[in-house]
């Protein structure tokens, strides 16, 4: 399992270690592709339709459906020769003295699945949705309406215990000033 403090940043890669396996790690690869299907073709749909109506010029063409499935990849080539080698480094310099230490073994994290909705028009791309079974987020969790889960009771000790640094600070400010 990965932990979660980032354990590297490499040439922009973030890089997480295993929990377990000292010479496991786990990256967040950086690139979207559209994928490929069995085929080698891209998972690529589009549906165009045309409104039956008349237009005011004709470049005003009706609309469609896009739909298409997403990898997230890392080159290869970059993670043998750039990645390994570091974190090969870094497991040295942490154990000097270990004459067996394993090659670093570097997997993709996982992502699931998901859906997301865009509506493209002409010069923009805007999200309009988006859908995950697998999501941690929780609309129960992430609003104060009265029937949601978040117990509206717990802020005010929330509040207080987070906010107690900074009041003590204040409050030696204070005694330093008035010479206490």
């Amino acid at each position: 399992m990965q932990s979660i403090p980032v354990f590297d940043t490499i040439e922009g890669l973030t890089v997480f270690r295993d929990d377990d396996d000292y010479a496991h790690f786990f990256y967040l690869p950086r690139t979207l592709r559209v994928a490929k299907g069995s085929d080698g073709k891209p998972m690529f749909t589009f549906l165009k339709y045309q409104l039956p109506v008349e237009r005011e010029t004709e470049d005003d063409k009706g609309g469609g459906y896009l739909v298409f499935t997403t990898q997230l990849v890392e080159d290869g080539d970059f993670l043998e020769t750039k990645v390994k080698p570091k974190l090969a480094d870094r497991m040295r310099a942490e154990r000097p003295n270990d004459p067996q230490l394993p090659p670093p073994k570097l997997t993709a994290i996982d992502f699931v699945t998901g859906e997301v909705r865009l509506r493209l028009s002409p010069g923009s791309c805007e999200v309009n949705g988006r859908r995950s079974d697998t999501s941690l987020y929780d609309y129960e969790l992430a609003t104060y309406d009265a029937a949601d889960r978040f117990r509206h009771e717990d802020s005010a000790g929330f509040v207080r215990l987070w906010g107690l640094g900074i009041e003590t600070w204040s409050a030696r400010q204070a005694s330093k000033r008035s010479g206490s």
